[in-house]
């Protein structure tokens, strides 16, 4: 019966089969298709309903999915183009001594902050140098008008042995004011702006400044071994003009008269000061390429007055001279780098040299317009666990912009320390770190009882630059960090380059040459780390700090948790003195052991 059923089924298909072929046969012999071959001749075949239709068919899409697709477009070409033209830092001066005929735009803001040191030590040792420090800022007000605000502050006795004192003489200069530039020329290649300021500048001599200090010293201004402070209102006004020689050369001519005071007195008795002066400053910038520049300028005093005194209190005129460069990691941050012998840091004193000295001088500055534009941050970056950083030796990897990482670590000595770091742009972050610790140093130390006091608060600022990125097809990842405070009344400057290289996504490798100076000692190390994920929410953390200089050798080992996305929780055992900075260099007379975490905001 199922073979009668098969028969059945398959008959009419075989009957369908001869028939297709006998019209196949008949369409062939039709075309004059005439062949005495035995071969089989195959021809494709379709049938009329097969035909197949060529015609594009064309359907309209919503205006609003064309519109938006059309607006994002254009809003990345702006972007990016925003991106290129902010990269570019206009320079508002040629060091402190020559300002620049340039301005900001409506409503920008500049932030910079600047340390400026001489490349010899004083003669009496001391700390980290004669040191100066500036605060400011710069708003556009309107296109043609900007304002600007400033601090500055130094207080290292003078840097040169007082001819007729023995000791060491105590000097403090603090200088805070406003100034504003009207650009009142902007045509082709000529710009014109005046410029001018009013401060206060506090000067103070003699006394004594150091830590726990209980003596006093002499003074420049009078013969008593007592202190003379003075507030005085100077000011400056300047013509700043620039002219575009080429699309990469431009030229700087500043004439100035500047408003100092002639004497400094206590009571009855006086001494001699700088006075006010006229001068013409002059100058050059290049621009290499859009994110990098360089300046040199001179400022010449021509008429009365003074900017420069020697330890014989021999007050003289001195050229002024800065030459320096300034790279912009990104439209956000800019790095500057120079060298002049002119010391102060206002507009008013900034053609002055340092006190008692005329000596070459090594300049930084940080610049911050916070109201730029960020590049969008890549999914990766926000995945990246390197971010939370190492415990005794540091990460490259930076924060993404406006993230806040705040961490918080204890050991059973009760040292401890708050950190908190900000993703100021794509390429920098800042941090600040309270800290404190409650262990002696290895016995053995260069300096050892020098360094720091028992549980005794202190405070460090620092920021980290990144110059090259794994993640952007750099071969590695590298960022250099500089960091300063005090303890015991002794400056500390940290330096280090930090080189992470990621091996793969669950193991990186660090290695971070650091030093750190002081007039106490100048230390030098070499920082070895490992991040090894072992499971998909454990890390393991082994680090070795090297002892070049004036440092020992100390190792830590962690195990961090990360079960939530921003939050780390890491249980350590070290002997490290610290984890904060020059601690990171020094043994601990003791092992501990404790716990650090950490959440990312």
């Amino acid at each position: 019966m199922r073979r009668l059923i098969a028969s059945f089924l398959i008959a009419p298909s075989f009957l369908s089969s001869i028939l297709y072929a006998q019209v196949s046969k008949k369409e062939l012999e039709n075309k004059g298709s005439k062949s005495n071959s035995k071969e089989v001749i195959w021809r494709h075949f379709s049938e009329p309903g097969d035909a197949i239709n060529n015609q594009i068919i064309w359907e309209k899409i919503e205006d609003k999915v064309r519109f938006d697709l059309k607006r994002e477009n254009k809003k990345k070409a702006e972007k990016i183009g925003l991106y290129n033209q902010q990269i570019e830092l206009d320079l508002l001066e040629l060091g402190r001594s020559v300002p620049n005929a340039r301005i900001l735009n409506k409503g920008d803001l500049r932030i910079k902050f600047t340390q400026i040191a001489p490349f010899k030590k004083a003669y009496y040792g001391g700390g980290t140098g004669n040191q100066n420090y500036e605060a400011s800022f710069n708003y556009g007000v309107t296109d043609s008008f900007m304002i600007e605000g400033f601090y500055s502050h130094a207080d290292d006795p003078l840097q040169k042995k007082i001819t007729k004192y023995n000791d060491p003489v105590s000097n403090r200069w603090i200088i805070y004011g406003t100034s504003f530039t009207w650009q009142f020329i902007n045509k082709n290649d000529l710009l014109m702006a005046f410029n001018s300021s009013i401060e206060n500048w506090n000067v103070k001599s003699g006394g004594c400044d150091s830590y726990n200090c209980d003596t006093t010293s002499n003074n420049i201004f009078t013969n008593q071994k007592e202190e003379v402070i003075n507030n005085n209102l100077v000011g400056s006004i300047s013509l700043p003009i620039n002219y575009k020689l080429t699309n990469r050369l431009e030229f700087n001519l500043s004439p100035r008269y500047i408003f100092l005071p002639l004497s400094q007195s206590k009571e009855s008795s006086s001494g001699k000061f700088y006075g006010s002066s006229f001068g013409v400053g002059t100058g050059i910038e290049y621009k290499f390429l859009k994110n990098l520049k360089s300046y040199s300028s001179f400022y010449f005093p021509i008429a009365s007055g003074y900017n420069s005194f020697d330890e014989n209190l021999v007050f003289k005129k001195k050229a002024i001279y800065n030459a320096g460069i300034i790279y912009s990691l990104d439209p956000k941050v800019s790095l500057e780098a120079s060298v002049t012998n002119g010391f102060g840091l206002s507009p008013s004193i900034g053609t002055l040299t340092l006190p008692s000295s005329d000596e070459l001088l090594y300049k930084t500055s940080l610049i911050y317009r916070p109201k730029n534009i960020n590049l969008p941050t890549k999914n990766e970056s926000k995945k990246n666990r390197l971010r939370f950083g190492g415990l005794s030796v540091s990460t490259a990897e930076p924060l993404n912009p406006g993230e806040i990482y705040v961490n918080y670590y204890l050991n059973n000595n009760s040292s401890q320390a708050n950190k908190i770091g900000w993703g100021a742009s794509n390429r920098f972050n800042f941090d600040i770190t309270f800290s404190s610790i409650g262990q002696n140093e290895y016995t053995d130390k260069p300096f050892a009882g020098k360094y720091h006091s028992l549980n005794k608060l202190f405070v460090r600022g620092g920021g980290k630059a990144v110059f090259l990125s794994q993640m952007n097809g750099d071969f590695i990842t590298s960022a250099a960090r500089v960091s300063a405070g005090r303890l015991r009344g002794q400056g500390w400057l940290l330096t280090e380059l930090i080189n992470t290289y990621k091996l793969n996504d669950d193991l990186s490798l660090n290695l971070n040459p650091k030093v750190s100076f002081s007039g106490t000692a100048s230390p030098a190390s070499f920082g070895t780390s490992l991040n090894w994920q072992i499971l998909k929410d454990i890390s393991l953390i082994p680090e070795y700090n090297f002892a070049l200089k004036e440092s020992t050798d100390n190792w830590t080992i962690a195990l961090r948790f990360s079960k939530f996305k921003n939050i780390n929780f890491d249980l350590f055992t070290t002997n490290s003195l610290n984890f904060i900075d020059t601690g990171q260099m020094q043994r601990s007379e003791s092992n501990s052991y404790g716990f650090n975490v950490g959440f990312m905001f």
